[in-house]
């Protein structure tokens, strides 16, 4: 599963911003259907790991499912819970410069 580093604009509020790491692809998703497309910036691809789909669900379910619009968000992106349909990369992602430079220092 792809994890990013990146920038959260609570709302897509220009003048707030949050560094956030170890975001896996389904958590983006997530944040982006609770911020916006803008609400989540600088991405910045870290790793890959080899988390499983149901506890990353299980997870993200547990932070934000506590709230009517994370269920909602959790729900349209997701599926059923009996059956949820996790990505484990972003579709349309792409590698940066910078990016490529990052897997490099960490010996990838």
């Amino acid at each position: 599963m792809q994890v990013f580093s990146g920038k959260i604009r609570p709302r897509g509020e220009l003048g707030t911003e949050v560094v956030r790491k170890d975001l896996t692809a389904p958590e983006v998703m997530v944040l982006k259907e609770l911020h916006g497309e803008d609400g989540v910036v600088d991405l910045q691809l870290v790793r890959s790991d080899n988390r499983r789909q149901d506890d990353e669900y299980g997870r993200i379910v547990r932070k934000y499912g506590r709230t009517d619009a994370g269920r909602a968000a959790i729900s349209s992106l997701f599926g059923s819970p009996q059956n949820p349909n996790v990505p484990t990369s972003l579709k349309g992602f792409k590698e940066t410069a910078s990016t490529k430079v990052n897997e490099k220092a960490e010996g990838k």
